[in-house]
């Protein structure tokens, strides 16, 4: 029956466990790690639920996908799985613990059921990813909303420091002129 439920966890991604809790698969991407340079691969996560209050979750699809494995009516099958959850619940009473490999362990502490993840090695080893510039080479470029390319937006970077560079002309401008009218003021009159 263990194997059975793991592997209704593993296809389907969620396994509610009779008086206990829930479990739950989550993906998570593959990320790129920009202080290693590398690309690290996807993974598997198992999230714990504690049961809070009264089952929520159908059993309904749970008892079809055993009563199909175990070639039984769905009534024999839930009554399996119900035993089956009791057992577990014992051993994990009378040890604290129970370990369901590969997946992890449930703890008992302060009578609260915990879930502990094991250890998991990564289906795929992490990736080398430098980053390959080409100077020169035009490719399409998404700034907001515009699409363009990487010549397009050096031409416009580069006429917008041209007109950075005459920033100083006018409040030069403005210095002469102010100059100029104190010197007329002042011996002009």
């Amino acid at each position: 029956m263990n194997n059975l439920l793991q592997s209704y966890l593993v296809e389907f991604g969620h396994l509610s466990l009779a008086g206990m809790g829930r479990l739950e698969t989550v993906l998570v991407p593959a990320r790129y790690n920009v202080a290693e340079h590398r690309l690290d691969p996807p993974s598997g996560r198992v999230n714990w639920q504690p049961l809070t209050g009264e089952e929520t979750d159908s059993l309904q699809h749970l008892t079809g996908f055993l009563a199909r494995a175990l070639q039984v009516t769905e009534e024999e099958a839930f009554d399996q799985y119900r035993a089956h959850c009791a057992q577990m619940q014992q051993k994990i009473r009378n040890a604290g613990e129970l370990v369901w490999p590969p997946f992890g362990r449930f703890l008992l502490s302060a009578n609260e059921l915990q879930f502990e993840q094991a250890d998991s090695q990564p289906a795929f080893a992490p990736l080398s990813a430098e980053r390959i510039i080409h100077e020169g080479v035009a490719h399409q470029l998404r700034v907001g909303d515009n699409e363009t390319t990487t010549t397009e937006m050096e031409a416009f970077l580069n006429n917008t420091e041209e007109e950075k560079e005459r920033w100083w002309l006018l409040p030069l401008l403005i210095a002469l002129a102010a100059i100029a009218l104190i010197c007329w003021k002042r011996w002009g009159m």
